[in-house]
């Protein structure tokens, strides 16, 4: 009982860089797919449980702007893992089942997708096997000093998406200008020949 009353105080002395009303969203702003481009991923942290939220993230271009178009993944920020095995990329991520158990599922990113290449249920809590608690401080531990989300205000969140959308557009017409100048080049040569 004393725990619980603390908490609750804990909660309504803690002050807050955000209005309650004001919605708030988180960012991830890091390498997925591990091709050197950073890319980022959002979710609004409201609609998140205990085992996490799902995530849209937004793969990074060459040319420094992003994909319009968001791939989805469910996890919690504190149980993901970006790296590299046999130099192919792997997001690794801890699904929280309940009673100790969850499951370690490792995703191979891609420009479009993540394709699923292996999954395992693991007991990292105490009462689990040790070499699962190893695995999992190994994979998961330094999240909890150095996370990788961040809030983020509505304001800020609605400004970067329009800002991924209007890239595409700029990027699209720029792309089109160019095919018709090379086809007025091509006109222009021909006519002059």
């Amino acid at each position: 009982m004393k725990f619980f009353v603390f908490s609750i105080l804990v909660l309504l002395l803690a002050s807050s860089a955000f209005s309650e009303s004001e919605r708030v969203y988180s960012r991830i702003v890091a390498d997925f797919n591990k091709d050197g481009i950073f890319d980022v991923a959002y979710s609004e942290p409201r609609l998140c449980g205990n085992a996490g939220c799902w995530w849209s993230i937004h793969m990074g271009k060459d040319n420094g702007y992003y994909e319009k178009e968001a791939l989805s993944l469910f996890f919690h920020p504190l149980a993901v893992n970006i790296l590299k095995k046999e130099e192919k990329p792997v997001v690794t991520i801890y699904h929280r089942a309940g009673g100790g158990e969850g499951l370690l599922i490792e995703y191979e990113p891609s420009r479009n997708e993540f394709t699923k290449i292996s999954e395992k249920t693991i007991y990292p809590d105490d009462n689990g096997a040790e070499k699962d608690r190893l695995l999992y401080d190994k994979l998961f531990g330094k999240l909890r000093s150095d996370r990788l989300d961040e809030t983020i205000s509505e304001e800020e969140y609605l400004d970067q998406i329009e800002t991924i959308r209007a890239n595409q557009v700029l990027q699209a017409t720029s792309a089109s200008a160019r095919r018709l100048h090379g086809s007025f080049s091509t006109i222009r040569k021909t006519r002059w020949k």
